[in-house]
């Protein structure tokens, strides 16, 4: 008999009939039908393949009443037996393995086809040139292509050429704040981006506020928050796209014309979000919805309200120290922003600690959890008001860029506003504090007058103190 391992196959097909984005995750790995031995397994997988191209889900369910040539009692029996409690690095590994076995078969094929020329007198060398061809798209079932250096420089510089050639044409998603976006160069593809505060600071707002301007650029956003109801959260983006104030959507107050005003206003913006008002969010269902919307929608940035209260399906991690258990997310949600080429933003509680300092600005040691995240983020993001600490400062707010591996640090002015739940950027009143990357700094020994500054040169501004 052939190389094969039918409970492995049972085991990948129950996989993705258990779980709605098993077969996305499937076909990432690039698995083929030929990966399966069984040929009752082949006809149930090129099912599953057909109902994905018509947007079905492949569930047990479904494929009992699809495929006419194998009985529902069989593919009940798999989608019960198979192991299908096991997680997604898991169930990559159970592909690696079942496209190693398909490796296998195919070399033996290739052995006896060897064989069979020799015995009919082919020519040696054209032997040789078929099994050459033969063995080096064997060498193509493997689950990733790797990429030479030369293709690596020739991608990158071509988009260097596309950028020059396009200047007006931005590859990241716009934070909709004019200085800010000039020094971290908006959200990029791939990027996870962490913004941390302490409680109310306006974590949600200030992430609502970009998830707004981006869709009002027209980028396609998702919004999972795991402590607002998905109703509070459409009252908070109205009230800021709109600056109703949010208490008179909460305590239905509006007059008609601005109920009229209200729809005018927000409808095209809403047709590019997507969230869910699903009760216990895990990691895990956010990075189905994810990838759903992706493949069905088309999904250009995702945001997360907010790292310490997110569980997981694995109890065992749940269980973990803090520090482990967000390492665990962070890694996962920056894993899920390469896979789908957006960027993930993702709110973050900044440890009591800093309550107690005299400078209440922010440094990225104030995460909780800190070690890892630092770590996967791309950007770090601070957001401190002065004013909810020393009410003579009103409402004045800074946004700190803490970590930016694509670009400089700095400082963005802007104003709050808590009533309409929206950030402004005070243009004519304040300046940004750009450093430059050998200044690269945690808190500031002085506060200076923002209104002094010169926009038309970039401002720097040394510490003492470097960042880690």
């Amino acid at each position: 008999m052939l190389p094969n391992e039918l409970t492995l196959e049972t085991n990948v097909l129950a996989y993705i009939m258990n779980n709605v984005d098993g077969l996305f995750i499937a076909q990432r790995e690039n698995i083929i039908a030929d990966d399966f031995y069984d040929s009752t397994n082949v006809m149930i997988f090129n099912e599953m393949i057909k109902l994905s191209e018509d947007n079905i889900n492949p569930s047990m369910q479904v494929l009992s009443t699809r495929v006419k040539s194998v009985e529902p009692t069989t593919i009940m029996n798999i989608a019960i037996e198979g192991d299908t409690l096991i997680y997604e690095n898991d169930f990559c590994d159970y592909i690696k393995l079942l496209k190693e076995y398909n490796m296998k078969r195919q070399m033996i094929y290739t052995t006896r086809d060897i064989e069979s020329l020799y015995n009919k007198g082919v020519d040696v060398f054209d032997v040789v040139s078929k099994v050459s061809n033969t063995i080096e798209n064997i060498g193509k079932i493997s689950t990733s292509d790797g990429v030479d250096g030369t293709s690596m420089l020739k991608k990158a510089m071509d988009l260097v050429q596309y950028k020059k050639d396009n200047p007006n044409i931005k590859s990241g998603v716009t934070t909709g704040f004019r200085y800010l976006d000039n020094i971290i160069g908006g959200f990029n593809p791939e990027e996870l981006v962490i913004i941390g505060a302490r409680t109310g600071m306006g974590k949600t707002t200030l992430a609502l506020n970009l998830c707004v301007n981006a869709m009002k650029k027209g980028h396609k956003a998702m919004f999972v928050s795991l402590e607002m109801s998905t109703t509070a959260l459409t009252y908070k983006m109205a009230s800021d796209m709109t600056e109703i104030e949010y208490k008179e959507f909460d305590e239905g107050t509006l007059s008609d014309d601005q109920m009229t005003m209200v729809n005018e206003v927000t409808s095209s913006v809403f047709k590019n979000l997507f969230t869910s008002d699903s009760t216990g969010l895990t990691l895990e269902k956010v990075k189905s919805l994810a990838r759903q919307r992706s493949k069905t929608e088309g999904l250009d940035a995702l945001y997360v309200d907010y790292l310490q209260i997110m569980n997981v399906s694995d109890s065992n991690v749940n269980k973990r120290a803090e520090h482990e258990k967000l390492g665990h997310i962070s890694r996962e949600l920056k894993n899920l922003a390469a896979e789908l080429k957006i960027p993930v933003i993702a709110l973050a509680q900044l440890s009591r600690g800093l309550e107690k300092s005299d400078n209440k600005r922010p440094m990225m040691s104030d995460l909780r959890g800190s070690g890892a995240i630092e770590q996967d983020a791309n950007k770090i993001l601070f957001i401190h008001r002065d004013g909810y600490y020393n009410d003579s400062t009103g409402n004045a707010c800074e946004i700190i860029v803490a970590k930016n591996r694509s670009g400089g640090l700095g400082t963005v002015p802007v104003t709050f506003n808590g009533a309409t739940s929206s950030f402004r950027q005070e243009v004519k009143e304040s300046k940004p504090v750009v450093f430059n990357n050998n200044e690269k700094t945690q808190r500031y020994s002085q506060q200076q007058e923002l209104s002094d500054f010169d926009t038309n040169a970039d401002v720097q501004r040394i510490t003492n103190q470097s960042m880690i």
